[in-house]
């Protein structure tokens, strides 16, 4: 099978030197974001990482590094990275990874994934020291959006098994990703009420429902008996 390359040939090293440029450094953040080229560049290093070896796992952990930290800080860069639908892409590629990938490559994915989530989360609020004023026009859109897709079912079914790593450089970045992430009431019940699949399957099917709703059968008989009472009440009189 044929792999496309990313559009614009970049090396681990240059990335690396990029990597080092921008990490702190809010102005170098907001240039680079500007180059949405380049930011485009860095999401299909991400795409591709997967399926291209071990050069591009090296190209993949490095351009998700750089993401984690563009994602900080930058409204501008977060604006880009949401645009390419940054997110769905880690999502997906987390999804895909199985425990022979690299630990490191698979940890930067989930370090990126977490790290604009939370700025994600933190736009759209309520904000964790309440000084953020609320979004407004697409940015409030594409924010909303992104939030809604880390507590849609597909994604949880690809997330929450990471939490099951016996690595904390895996389960370490999910678990402050959904702790950033859960902002409502609507977010906690989502996350309380979730079951597997293969619990879900079981839950629909005609057993499965009636085992999981013993409460309904013992209401029914309760009905029954109340009702052949009030019948004897009536016949006494």
């Amino acid at each position: 099978m044929s792999v496309e390359e990313p559009s614009t040939l970049m090396s681990v090293q240059d990335l690396k030197r990029v990597k080092n440029s921008v990490i702190g450094n809010p102005v170098a953040k907001t240039a680079l974001s500007r180059d949405v080229a380049f930011v485009r560049s860095l999401v299909e290093c991400v795409d591709v990482a997967s399926v291209v070896g071990t050069v591009g796992n090296e190209l993949g952990a490095e351009a998700a590094h750089i993401i984690a930290s563009l994602s900080y800080g930058s409204e501008s860069a977060l604006d880009t990275l949401l645009r390419l639908q940054t997110p769905r892409i880690l999502i997906f590629a987390l999804s895909q990874f199985t425990p022979t990938d690299p630990l490191p490559l698979r940890s930067a994915y989930a370090r990126a994934l977490r790290a604009v989530v939370a700025s994600v989360a933190e736009i759209v609020g309520p904000s964790e020291y309440g000084l953020r004023p609320e979004p407004t026009g697409p940015m409030q859109i594409e924010t909303k959006a992104a939030l809604e897709l880390i507590f849609a079912i597909e994604t949880l079914d690809s997330l929450l098994p990471l939490l099951l790593s016996p690595s904390p450089q895996l389960a370490t970045p999910i678990v402050h990703l959904l702790s950033s992430a859960t902002r409502s009431l609507h977010h906690r019940t989502t996350l309380s009420s979730y079951l597997p699949p293969s619990e879900r399957i079981a839950a629909t099917s005609p057993s499965g429902a009636n085992a999981t709703s013993p409460i309904a059968g013992e209401v029914e008989v309760g009905q029954v008996e109340v009702g052949r009472a009030v019948q004897v009440e009536e016949g006494g009189s």
